[in-house]
């Protein structure tokens, strides 16, 4: 790969280069419109963010998910332990909201994809970069980059690694290997399923440099006093929630998950699918690359290409082994587009056509992009929630206890009130906190998806509308409920306080 040649500017960046950062830029501030926007709110961010709330508030580190979640009352350990404690901290420094709590996974995803960009352009990658930052604004993951979650985090933490796998690989510099595990190890603590990618990059190590795989692994080891602390030293309670939260994930999965997942893409699953593809066509790519190397050292360019394509079959075991949510793309579709990039500057005159037939399947998912992120752009004044957290306020008394499902679990703290609470995250048949004010959206309300429905038919309707008034298709329905009636006709004052 011969290095750039285009024309550089006062500050030594060619123009190519500044403008490719200057996508990234301008379409992470168009993104950013979509944190504040409650109808993109999902019931996973109440699994992240509430028991962070509760510690930085004083309470206990913990949510009982369900009745039969082990040690519910006494550990967190249903997932990669890192999103909710920095959460904690974000929120003691910042104070909570929603918007806070969404922070880690937008800007996590956005600066991987800059991270990538300027390796292309360090690499001299004349439009490569700047291809892959148009690409990128248009993914369809990119839409699962403004929820609470902990996937644009673990995609920074991969991505760092991966650029680490890459020194390692060509400079046989031992510290990059140890540093490769150091943040393969910290993936798995923000992501449990990035072992995938750390065992990809375990193999890879392995194969290329032998003597660098024990650097890498004691990297690795690194994380594990890590998670320890994060559980408390509580080993076999922590391990036994985190493997009965494992078990019922794997419900979720296989060909009926697949349906569903493909039925959620609407019109960006010819982009998606062809990135999928594309995964194993840059496999075989690589495998024949490194078949005609006969042993020899490839060039950086093609060693760069290879490393690319081996993390796009663990991006695709990780999509596979998991419950095949539209957020996994994330891990997926980042590494086909990057060999996209590559294989199209490299080998344009072979690659030409392939590059047309992504392009065109990349508009559909663009156009969908667009879309979606200028709904909250046209709506951000309308989508305050003054209206919404005034109505709480006038509907419920002040010393009252209000409960919300986990869809609206930063309702009742956004509306002033101390005594609150959260309905638990899987479909219970017990009480839902009788002596509450309970809130929750239309649909919930009537699929009865957190609550039996007999606990709602002895409530009162306090109100039935738009969170959002004046936010037309953003407006979001929400009900407000009263605490159940006792048989004398008066409120119940009894029974199990929230979650």
């Amino acid at each position: 790969m011969n290095p750039s040649h285009s024309r550089r500017g006062p500050f030594g960046v060619s123009a190519l280069s500044a403008a490719s950062i200057l996508v990234l830029v301008v379409g992470c501030v168009l993104y950013s419109f979509s944190l504040g926007s409650l109808s993109r709110v999902s019931a996973d961010e109440a699994l992240f963010a509430y028991p962070a709330l509760k510690a930085s508030l004083g309470g206990s580190f913990t949510y009982a998910l369900s009745s039969a979640a082990p040690y519910g009352d006494q550990v967190w350990a249903y997932h990669g332990p890192v999103l909710p404690y920095l959460d904690e901290i974000l929120f003691r420094l910042f104070g909570f909201s929603s918007m806070v709590a969404r922070l880690p996974d937008f800007l996590g995803g956005w600066l991987a994809a800059l991270l990538l960009v300027l390796s292309l352009n360090r690499k001299g990658y004349r439009y490569a970069g700047l291809a892959f930052a148009i690409l990128w604004c248009g993914d369809r993951s990119m839409q699962e980059l403004v929820l609470g979650r902990m996937d644009g985090l673990a995609l920074l933490s991969v991505v760092v690694s991966f650029l680490f796998l890459e020194r390692a690989s060509t400079q046989r510099d031992r510290s990059s290997a140890l540093l490769c595990g150091l943040f393969c190890g910290l993936s798995i603590l923000i992501h449990p399923l990035c072992i995938f990618f750390a065992l990809m990059e375990f193999t890879l190590i392995s194969f290329r440099h032998r003597r660098d795989a024990l650097p890498f692994v004691l990297g690795a080891g690194m994380c594990i006093p890590a998670l320890l602390a994060f559980w408390h030293f509580r080993v076999h309670q922590s391990l036994a929630q985190f493997l009965w939260q494992s078990r019922i994930a794997r419900y979720h999965s296989g060909m009926k998950a697949l349906f569903s997942f493909l039925s959620n893409l609407h019109w960006n699953k010819a982009w998606v699918l062809s990135l999928m593809l594309f995964i194993i066509v840059s496999a075989v790519l690589a495998l024949v690359l490194l078949l005609r190397s006969r042993g020899k050292t490839l060039e950086p360019s093609d060693s760069y290409f290879v490393l690319a394509a081996a993390m796009g079959l663990a991006g695709l075991a990780v999509f596979s082994a998991s419950a095949m949510f539209t957020y996994y793309l994330v891990y997926l579709t980042v590494w086909p587009i990057l060999c996209a990039v590559i294989l199209a500057e490299k080998h344009w005159s072979r690659f030409r056509p392939a590059a047309i037939v992504l392009a065109v399947v990349w508009v559909p998912s663009a156009s969908g992009n667009l879309v979606r992120l200028l709904k909250p752009i046209w709506y951000h004044h309308a989508l305050s929630s003054d209206f919404l957290y005034s109505k709480v306020r006038e509907l419920v008394p002040v010393d009252a206890t209000i409960a919300a499902t986990p869809r609206l679990y930063d309702v009742p703290i956004g509306a002033g009130f101390s005594k609150f609470g959260l309905t638990k995250w899987y479909k219970e048949f017990d009480d839902v906190c009788p002596s509450c004010y309970l809130l929750m959206t239309d649909n919930e309300f009537k699929v009865a998806t957190f609550v039996p429905r007999s606990n709602l038919d002895q409530r009162k309707i306090l109100y039935a509308g738009a969170a959002y008034p004046k936010a037309g298709e953003l407006a979001y329905p929400i009900v407000l409920l009263s605490p159940e009636k006792a048989a004398d006709g008066t409120y119940r004052t009894d029974g199990p306080g929230p979650n």
